[in-house]
């Protein structure tokens, strides 16, 4: 936390979650869900990730991964999402967009610079 992108858990989580994301491409390949047919706590669970994600500008995580990509639209678009989501006050957000696109190249570096 103190050392932020400098610290060797940094680089060890932006791999670990580029690769969660991978395996996310993949199980969705044979369903719509990440546990089968129908929206579940699994979809739920990393709901929040992914939220917290899209305003850090790291969204181009799942840009070459269109079936995350669907996913997460179908998400966003569910009744519950905007119900119950946590909505960040516009001023969170732009620190958000410009801590997050100011760091991204040197995430981008850590998972491979996809």
């Amino acid at each position: 936390m103190y050392r932020g992108l400098d610290a060797e858990a940094c680089s060890v989580a932006a791999r670990r979650l580029d690769a969660l994301l991978g395996d996310f491409e993949q199980a969705l390949t044979n369903r719509r869900w990440l546990a089968g047919s129908v929206y579940s706590l699994a979809d739920l669970a990393y709901t929040p990730y992914m939220t917290r994600l899209e305003p850090l500008s790291f969204a181009q995580m799942w840009a070459q991964r269109p079936r995350v990509a669907d996913w997460y639209a179908r998400l966003k678009a569910r009744p519950s999402y905007t119900e119950v989501i946590d909505r960040y006050r516009p001023d969170t957000v732009e620190v958000l967009r410009s801590e997050g696109a100011r760091s991204w190249p040197r995430v981008r570096s850590m998972i491979g610079g996809r």
